[in-house]
């Protein structure tokens, strides 16, 4: 657990702009890790319960929706230090310390829950039998 505060260090409060932005590209590979592991186990899990044998069209389709969900997800990490920016901004005199740690384990989480709600929604037809 030691390496998930190292992740999450932010030893000083940031005073301008750039502190936090530098502060949130250096966690955004961490970010990627977390969200190529849980999208990976969510395509295994998916094809391993379907019996998926996709066609090359269909390989390319989940292909481009992949890449789509991985861009998308990584314009949405950017929006992680934009609110930092415009909290400490409104919030200046409010005492607000180390919010970068916080905004990125909520943000962490949001997405890998929306990940598994993809499985979910995936999965649950299958079982369902009308």
């Amino acid at each position: 657990m030691n390496w998930i505060k190292n992740i999450l260090k932010q030893d000083v409060e940031p005073e301008n702009t750039k502190q936090i932005i530098r502060w949130w590209e250096a966690k955004r590979l961490y970010y990627n890790l977390i969200m190529t592991v849980t999208g990976l186990l969510c395509v295994i899990i998916v094809l391993l319960v379907t019996g998926a044998d996709l066609n090359r069209k269909e390989a390319l389709s989940a292909m481009f929706f992949i890449i789509f969900y991985g861009i998308s997800a990584n314009v949405l990490y950017s929006s992680g230090w934009v609110i930092e920016i415009l909290v400490r901004k409104n919030l200046k005199d409010t005492g607000i310390k180390k919010i970068g740690p916080l905004f990125f384990i909520t943000g962490t989480t949001i997405s890998v829950l929306l990940t598994l709600a993809f499985l979910i929604l995936a999965i649950v037809p299958l079982w369902i039998k009308f």
